[in-house]
């Protein structure tokens, strides 16, 4: 329909332009005017003159041109008609900015190059949903897209606590100096249950910019280990101590740093001229040397001040919510469970509502090894992040992971189509493991209080390259540690596999009574398990013989 004549076309010849979205341009007096549309699969009355079909001669043929109809123009109350509507789909489209203006973009909602329904997307590609609730990737996504108002009051809340923290300071252009560029991080943060707590935003420095030796030396900062969290955990309740928490605000801005480094004008930052640079007076976030700086302020502050408070650090309270894991405590025990981020894993990677498998891998893993082919051209996911993900839930709360993540992280550099399924193979199982909690200080191996117990065991040719898979578990009132790995050296046979790791795993159940020990100041006696008798044997009375003489005790 022509809005100018009111002349009708029909024709079945119409150039499909996946680029170009005529109906954008609404008036600005409309109601209707939404980001996207989802139609329901419903009846409904749709008024007739809401309806805008545009007349096109470039889209017909000269003979569907010629089939006009003039003879029926629109009268000034058009009936309504009833429509049966097809059922509900989400649809990713975003035009080219050339041809549009800005103001009729509907946001950045997916990939510009595709449109992509749900009845056309395949199986476990990343879920379609996802997309439509993505943080922005730069700063006039987060200003121009959808929640541009929550986003800037966060871009405003965070050049506020720049000024707060004297960050910078104005300095002329020097054509000798060099300057690091910056760039925003945006993200929505979520509560213990899941639910959208605030809009975060974050300026960060483009630290890989700086060279090592010039811009940057001694990067090293020491960082917590989440089986040190546990113990802590398992002997706060043991103790019956209240455990809260808090949280340090801005805890890089307080670092300095030891060189002397400038940045381009941020984006969105509008207090001086755009040709004025910035001498960073605080560690930014995103530089190389910001964690060190930020450990060696706390430390300094720590010794000199006899641990008074000194940050407008917020009180949590009681401890829920860590890391991704929700944390429950109770009289008999502390339960650490990660459900909603698993949900978010699962939505993200489409494999919510399956039949969950029964082990984390098949039972054929094994012919993963060695597989040939060509790299996948158009992988349904990125490999990478998806093992990334599993490989954290693994080191949280879910130790019955830790082999498949350890087999699958051999084919990042170069996945196939088969360890893509596998992967998707153990998110499935992942989706029946969901709610399983992790529980701490609750005794299921009856053992004396002062003792530690470590269980291991080895695959002697179960890894490639003839390697063997090591695996382990500290236990201590509760699960405290665990990992499977490939052992560094070859082993000639599994006495020797066995061998090597009880070393290995002896050496972290010694870290573990020395930290208990800085804790409580009590000695505990480690009690170290294996399945293997010859390991046990060659363990407990270190004679050579002819098929470990080469084994260095």
């Amino acid at each position: 329909m022509d809005s100018g004549t009111g002349n009708v076309t029909i024709t079945h010849h119409v150039k499909f332009l996946p680029t170009k979205f005529p109906l954008l341009k609404i008036k600005e007096t409309s109601a209707h005017h939404h980001s996207f549309i989802l139609v329901p699969n419903e009846t409904e009355t749709l008024p007739f003159e809401d309806t805008t079909i545009l007349n096109d001669p470039n889209l017909l043929s000269k003979d569907e041109t010629s089939r006009e109809n003039s003879k029926n123009p629109l009268t000034e109350n058009p009936p309504e008609i009833q429509t049966q509507q097809p059922s509900a789909k989400g649809y990713i489209w975003v035009p080219e900015n050339e041809s549009i203006p800005q103001n009729e973009i509907l946001g950045n909602v997916g990939d510009p190059r595709n449109l992509l329904t749900h009845q056309r997307q395949q199986k476990h590609h990343t879920n379609l949903a996802d997309h439509l609730s993505l943080d922005p990737k730069t700063y006039q996504e987060a200003i121009n897209g959808l929640n541009s108002q929550e986003w800037k009051n966060a871009i405003k809340a965070e050049l506020t606590n720049m000024n707060t923290h004297n960050v910078w300071s104005p300095v002329g252009t020097d054509p000798n100096i060099k300057l690091l560029s910056t760039t925003w991080v945006f993200k929505r943060k979520t509560n213990e249950n899941g639910n959208l707590s605030k809009y975060k935003a974050r300026l960060c420095i483009r630290g890989f910019n700086q060279k090592e030796g010039i811009d940057y030396s001694e990067v090293f900062s020491p960082i917590g280990r989440l089986c040190s969290l546990r113990l802590l955990l398992t002997l706060c309740h043991i103790n019956q101590y209240p455990i809260e928490q808090m949280d340090v605000r801005c805890a890089f801005l307080n670092g300095k740093p030891e060189e002397t480094l400038h940045i381009f004008q941020p984006p969105g930052y509008f207090e001086y001229p755009e040709t004025d640079v910035f001498l960073l007076n605080k560690s930014l976030y995103g530089l190389k040397k910001s964690p060190c700086c930020w450990h060696k302020f706390l430390k300094n502050t720590l010794i000199s001040i006899g641990l008074t408070p000194c940050f407008t650090n917020p009180y949590l309270g009681n401890i829920k919510y860590t890391l991704g894991i929700r944390i429950t405590q109770n009289k008999e025990h502390i339960s650490l469970i990660q459900d909603n981020f698993i949900h978010q894993i699962l939505n993200e990677f489409n494999v919510n509502q399956v039949r969950p498998p029964s082990a984390p891998l098949p039972s054929n893993y094994k012919d993963l090894k060695n597989l040939e082919g060509k790299p996948v051209e158009s992988p349904p996911f990125n490999f990478r992040r998806a093992v990334g993900l599993l490989q954290y839930i693994m080191q949280c709360t879910q130790p019955d992971l830790s082999f498949a993540t350890s087999f699958l992280s051999q084919f990042l550099e170069d996945p196939k189509g088969k360890h893509y399924k596998e992967v998707v193979h153990t998110l499935k199982y992942l989706s029946g493991t969901r709610q399983f909690t992790l529980n701490l200080v609750k005794n299921l191996i009856m053992h004396p209080d002062s003792q530690i117990y470590s269980f291991t065991n080895s695959d002697w040719g179960g890894g490639t390259e003839n390697k063997s898979f090591s695996r382990s578990l500290i236990y201590f009132h509760g699960a405290l540690g665990w990992r499977a790995h490939k052992q560094k050296v070859v082993a000639l046979s599994s006495a020797e596999a066995e061998y090597n790791a009880l070393t290995e795993y002896a050496q972290d159940l010694s870290w573990v009574k020395q930290l208990i020990y800085e804790s409580t100041n009590k000695e505990l006696s480690c009690v170290l398990h294996s399945d293997n008798q010859s390991a046990i044997a060659i363990a407990s009375n270190p004679v050579y013989h002819h098929g470990t003489r080469h084994i260095d005790f």
